[in-house]
Protein backbone atom coordinates (compact mmCIF):
# COMPACT_ATOMS: atom_id res chain seq x y z
CA UNK A 1 0.00 0.00 0.00
CA UNK A 2 1.32 3.32 -1.07
CA UNK A 3 2.01 6.12 1.46
CA UNK A 4 -0.69 8.31 -0.35
CA UNK A 5 -3.25 5.09 -0.09
CA UNK A 6 -2.39 4.55 3.63
CA UNK A 7 -2.89 8.50 4.63
CA UNK A 8 -6.48 8.25 2.98
CA UNK A 9 -7.50 5.06 4.41
CA UNK A 10 -6.22 6.94 8.01
CA UNK A 11 -8.21 10.37 7.19
CA UNK A 12 -11.05 8.00 6.29
CA UNK A 13 -11.18 6.24 9.54
CA UNK A 14 -10.44 9.28 11.41
CA UNK A 15 -13.76 11.07 9.64
CA UNK A 16 -16.29 8.22 10.23
CA UNK A 17 -15.02 7.99 14.06
CA UNK A 18 -15.54 11.49 14.62
CA UNK A 19 -18.93 11.52 12.46
CA UNK A 20 -19.95 9.20 14.35
CA UNK A 21 -18.82 10.37 17.52
CA UNK A 22 -20.43 13.49 16.64
CA UNK A 23 -24.33 11.55 15.80
CA UNK A 24 -24.15 10.20 18.93
CA UNK A 25 -23.24 13.06 21.08
CA UNK A 26 -26.45 14.86 19.13
CA UNK A 27 -28.51 12.20 19.80
CA UNK A 28 -27.40 11.67 23.43
CA UNK A 29 -28.23 15.57 23.48
CA UNK A 30 -31.40 14.71 22.21
CA UNK A 31 -32.37 12.34 24.39
CA UNK A 32 -31.36 14.26 27.40
CA UNK A 33 -33.46 16.68 26.48
CA UNK A 34 -36.17 14.67 25.98
CA UNK A 35 -36.05 13.07 29.47
CA UNK A 36 -35.81 16.35 31.07
CA UNK A 37 -39.20 17.14 29.20
CA UNK A 38 -37.48 20.29 28.18
CA UNK A 39 -40.21 20.93 25.11
CA UNK A 40 -42.09 24.67 24.32
CA UNK A 41 -44.50 24.94 22.06
CA UNK A 42 -41.82 27.04 19.98
CA UNK A 43 -41.23 23.66 18.34
CA UNK A 44 -42.84 21.98 15.52
CA UNK A 45 -40.85 19.08 15.54
CA UNK A 46 -40.38 16.98 18.77
CA UNK A 47 -37.01 15.78 19.69
CA UNK A 48 -37.94 12.38 19.15
CA UNK A 49 -38.57 13.30 15.67
CA UNK A 50 -35.76 14.85 15.06
CA UNK A 51 -33.49 12.32 17.32
CA UNK A 52 -35.00 9.72 14.90
CA UNK A 53 -34.78 11.81 11.82
CA UNK A 54 -30.49 12.02 13.02
CA UNK A 55 -30.52 8.00 12.97
CA UNK A 56 -31.62 7.82 9.43
CA UNK A 57 -28.21 9.79 8.65
CA UNK A 58 -26.21 8.47 11.33
CA UNK A 59 -25.23 5.34 8.36
CA UNK A 60 -22.57 4.80 6.03
CA UNK A 61 -24.37 3.51 3.59
CA UNK A 62 -27.16 6.00 3.78
CA UNK A 63 -24.92 8.89 3.21
CA UNK A 64 -23.58 7.46 0.41
CA UNK A 65 -27.04 6.79 -1.05
CA UNK A 66 -28.61 10.48 -0.27
CA UNK A 67 -24.76 11.97 -1.97
CA UNK A 68 -25.09 9.41 -5.16
CA UNK A 69 -28.53 10.81 -5.59
CA UNK A 70 -27.30 14.75 -5.82
CA UNK A 71 -25.82 14.37 -9.34
CA UNK A 72 -29.49 12.95 -10.35
CA UNK A 73 -31.86 10.06 -10.33
CA UNK A 74 -30.44 6.44 -10.17
CA UNK A 75 -31.94 2.58 -10.68
CA UNK A 76 -31.58 0.43 -8.27
CA UNK A 77 -29.10 -1.75 -9.91
CA UNK A 78 -26.71 1.65 -10.03
CA UNK A 79 -27.10 2.36 -6.22
CA UNK A 80 -25.80 -1.36 -5.60
CA UNK A 81 -22.79 -0.31 -7.63
CA UNK A 82 -21.99 2.42 -5.54
CA UNK A 83 -22.79 0.90 -2.20
CA UNK A 84 -21.43 -2.54 -3.28
CA UNK A 85 -24.77 -3.72 -1.01
CA UNK A 86 -27.13 -7.12 -1.51
CA UNK A 87 -30.66 -6.13 -2.43
CA UNK A 88 -32.00 -7.03 1.37
CA UNK A 89 -29.45 -4.32 2.90
CA UNK A 90 -29.81 -1.47 0.01
CA UNK A 91 -33.63 -2.11 0.01
CA UNK A 92 -33.49 -1.42 3.93
CA UNK A 93 -31.62 1.68 3.42
CA UNK A 94 -33.89 2.80 0.71
CA UNK A 95 -36.72 2.42 2.28
CA UNK A 96 -35.37 3.92 5.74
CA UNK A 97 -34.63 7.03 3.63
CA UNK A 98 -37.73 6.99 1.80
CA UNK A 99 -39.68 7.17 5.08
CA UNK A 100 -37.94 10.21 6.70
CA UNK A 101 -39.06 11.73 3.15
CA UNK A 102 -35.46 12.02 1.89
CA UNK A 103 -35.92 10.60 -1.27
CA UNK A 104 -38.43 9.14 -3.84
CA UNK A 105 -39.14 6.41 -6.07
CA UNK A 106 -40.41 7.44 -9.18
CA UNK A 107 -43.72 5.31 -10.77
CA UNK A 108 -43.21 5.37 -14.07
CA UNK A 109 -39.18 3.84 -14.19
CA UNK A 110 -38.63 3.37 -10.99
CA UNK A 111 -35.35 5.31 -10.69
CA UNK A 112 -34.71 6.96 -7.18
CA UNK A 113 -34.30 10.53 -6.96
CA UNK A 114 -33.62 13.13 -3.80
CA UNK A 115 -36.52 15.08 -2.70
CA UNK A 116 -36.60 18.62 -2.01
CA UNK A 117 -36.25 17.18 1.96
CA UNK A 118 -33.22 15.41 0.90
CA UNK A 119 -31.52 18.24 -1.17
CA UNK A 120 -31.91 20.72 1.83
CA UNK A 121 -30.73 17.92 4.01
CA UNK A 122 -27.62 17.44 1.90
CA UNK A 123 -26.90 21.22 2.09
CA UNK A 124 -26.49 20.91 5.93
CA UNK A 125 -24.68 17.79 5.58
CA UNK A 126 -22.32 20.23 3.00
CA UNK A 127 -22.11 22.64 5.55
CA UNK A 128 -21.21 20.11 8.36
CA UNK A 129 -18.69 18.18 6.97
CA UNK A 130 -17.19 22.00 6.10
CA UNK A 131 -16.92 22.47 9.31
CA UNK A 132 -15.41 18.93 10.35
CA UNK A 133 -12.99 19.53 7.75
CA UNK A 134 -11.80 23.01 8.60
CA UNK A 135 -11.61 21.54 12.94
CA UNK A 136 -9.06 19.23 10.69
CA UNK A 137 -6.72 21.44 9.74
Amino acid sequence: MSSNEELRRIIKEVMEKYVNGMMETIIREVNRAISEKETTKKHYVSYQNLATFLKALANEDRLKILFSLKAGSLYFSDLQSITGLGSGPLTHHLSRLQSEGLIIQERSRGKYVISPKGRRTLHFLENLMEVLENEMD
